[in-house]
C-alpha cells in the first residue's frame, strides 16, 4: 500500500462515518453525500494516476454486497398475493417505458446504451421515501414496491443484455453466450428446487442460514458463501459479477422465510462501511471539471427529465389497474429516482467501455439530481393526492 492510498483510505473511512450526519443536515440522501465527498477526495488526490488496489477491492466488494442486499430485500410474497391482472399491467407499463426510452435515445441520437439508462428502475431510495411519507403500510405503497421490484429485476436483465451485446454483437458467439446464460438460470432454478426440497425434508437446516447473534454468526457466513458462489458462477459464464450477486440474494429471498434478522445484520455490515466506500469511490472517478462542461450538464438535465417522462408514458397502462387514477402520477415520480441502480448502470457501462467518462459523469449527476428533486416532488404531491393516508387504496 502506498502512502497516498493509505491517506485516501483513511479519508474514505472518515467519510463513511460522518457523511450520513452531514447529508441529513443538508437534506440529501446519504448516498448523494458520499458521492460528493468522493469527488472532493478526487479533487485533491490523483486517484486515477496510480494503482490503489485496496481501495478498488473495498469498492468492488461494497458493490457486490449492495447488489446482494438488493436481491435479498425483494419480497416475493407480495407477488404471490397480487392479482394476476395487475401484474400483467405492471409488465405492460414497463414495456411502454422501454419503448419510450428507446424512442428518446433514438430521437436525441444518443448511444444505444442510454435506452437502459432511461429504463433503469430501483428500490434503494424508495423505501425511505415511502416511510417518510407514511405510505409504507398502505395498499398503494405496497403496490408501488412491487412495481419497483419488477423494474429492478428487468434492469438487471437489461444490464446483462447490454454488456453481452457490446462484447459479442449479433454473432454466433453471442448465441453461444446466450446459451450459457440460459444454462446459468437453469442451474439457479435447480439449486433453488434442491434447497427447497432439502428444507422440506429437514427444516432444522434453515437455522444454518438464518441464525445470527451466535459466536460463529452462521447465518452471515452462509450468506457470504451464497454471495461468492453466485459471483463465481456468473463470472464462469461471463456475466457481470454484480448480476450474480443480485441473483444470489434473490434466490435466498425466494427460499428462506423469516430472513429479517439476516437482512438487518448483513445490512449493518454493508451499509455501515462497504457500500459507502463504493459510493465514495464512484465519486472519486468524477472530476469537478467534468461537471462544469456544458455538454455534461445538458445531458444530465436531459436524463433527469426523460426519467420522469418515460414513467409518465408507462403510467398510461395503469389506468386499467386497481391503482386510482389520481395516484398514477405518484407511481411515475416514485420510479424516477433509482439512485443506486443508476450508479450501478453507470459504473458497469463505464468499466466495460460502453460509455465515455463524460457520459458516466452526466449519468451520476443525473442520479444525484433525481435523488434530490423527485423524492421532494413525491412527498409534495402525495400530501395533496393522499391527504388521508390511512384510508384503503381501492
Amino acid at each position: 500500500m502506498t502512502e497516498t492510498e493509505a491517506v485516501v483510505l483513511m479519508l474514505m473511512s472518515l467519510g463513511a462515518f460522518f457523511m450520513p450526519f452531514i447529508s441529513r443536515r443538508l437534506l440529501l440522501p446519504s448516498s448523494v453525500g458520499e458521492i460528493i465527498f468522493g469527488m472532493l477526495i478526487g479533487a485533491f488526490f490523483d486517484v486515477n494516476g496510480e494503482p490503489m488496489r485496496l481501495v478498488e477491492y473495498f469498492s468492488a466488494f461494497g458493490f457486490l454486497v449492495l447488489m446482494y442486499l438488493a436481491g435479498l430485500e425483494l419480497n416475493f410474497d407480495r407477488f404471490r398475493l397480487m392479482p394476476r391482472r395487475d401484474l400483467w399491467l405492471y409488465l405492460c407499463m414497463f414495456a411502454v417505458v422501454g419503448m419510450a426510452s428507446l424512442f428518446a435515445t433514438t430521437y436525441m441520437e444518443l448511444h444505444w446504451s442510454f435506452t437502459l439508462v432511461f429504463f433503469t428502475t430501483g428500490l434503494g431510495l424508495l423505501f425511505p421515501v415511502l416511510k417518510d411519507a407514511d405510505l409504507m403500510k398502505t395498499d398503494f405503497g405496497q403496490n408501488l414496491l412491487i412495481i419497483a421490484m419488477m423494474g429492478e429485476i428487468l434492469t438487471l436483465i437489461g444490464i446483462t443484455v447490454v454488456t453481452m451485446t457490446y462484447k459479442y454483437g449479433f454473432t454466433v458467439q453471442s448465441l453461444l453466450h446466450t446459451a450459457y446464460i440460459v444454462g446459468f438460470f437453469i442451474v439457479i432454478y435447480l439449486i433453488m428446487r434442491i434447497m427447497k426440497m432439502a428444507l422440506w425434508w429437514n427444516p432444522s437446516l434453515q437455522s444454518l442460514f438464518l441464525l445470527v447473534g451466535n459466536p460463529t454468526e452462521t447465518g452471515i457466513r452462509a450468506n457470504f458463501v451464497i454471495l461468492f458462489f453466485f459471483v463465481a458462477l456468473a463470472s464462469a459464464v461471463q456475466i457481470e459479477p454484480v448480476v450474480g450477486a443480485f441473483i444470489g440474494g434473490m434466490l435466498f429471498a425466494l427460499v428462506f422465510a423469516g430472513r429479517e434478522a439476516v437482512l438487518e445484520k448483513l445490512g449493518g455490515v454493508g451499509y455501515g462501511f462497504f457500500i459507502p466506500i463504493f459510493f465514495i469511490s464512484v465519486g472519486m472517478k468524477v472530476s469537478f471539471s467534468d461537471l462544469t462542461q456544458p455538454s455534461v450538464v445538458i445531458l444530465a438535465l436531459i436524463i433527469t427529465g426523460v426519467m420522469f417522462l418515460t414513467r409518465a408514458a408507462g403510467g398510461l397502462a395503469l389506468f386499467f389497474s386497481t391503482i386510482k387514477k389520481q395516484k398514477i402520477i405518484l407511481v411515475a415520480l416514485g420510479l424516477s429516482f433509482p439512485l443506486t441502480m443508476l450508479v450501478a448502470v453507470s459504473s458497469i457501462c463505464y468499466e466495460a467501455g460502453i460509455i465515455s467518462r463524460g457520459e458516466s459523469s452526466a449519468i451520476l449527476l443525473a442520479a444525484m439530481a433525481t435523488a434530490i428533486l423527485y423524492p421532494w416532488l413525491f412527498k409534495l404531491v402525495s400530501a395533496v393526492v393522499m391527504p388521508d393516508i390511512n384510508g384503503p387504496d381501492k
